[in-house]
């Protein structure tokens, strides 16, 4: 459960970046901003790993930054599946 809770969080993280860029219309699907949005979060995601080594009774995992990332791809996936469902 918790897993499928950071999964959620990056998925909104991803598409609050996708959705801030500075657009005529920043919700239409970009593959390069996508990405981008994706390699931020899971950048973020490393951080936010590297910094647990520094807490008591916490570890890093990768596993969690994939989960992570996965989330991200996921959230940024939904300005595709919009694209696809309006036409």
């Amino acid at each position: 459960m918790r897993k499928l809770a950071h999964a959620t969080e990056y998925c909104i993280f991803a598409m609050l970046l996708y959705g801030s860029a500075q657009d005529e219309r920043p919700f239409d699907w970009r593959p390069r901003r996508a990405l981008g949005c994706v390699l931020v979060a899971g950048a973020y995601s490393l951080t936010d790993e590297f910094h647990q080594i520094f807490v008591s009774g916490r570890g890093p995992s990768l596993i969690d930054c994939g989960i992570d990332t996965t989330g991200a791809a996921l959230g940024a996936l939904v300005f595709y599946g919009r694209r696809l469902f309006a036409r």
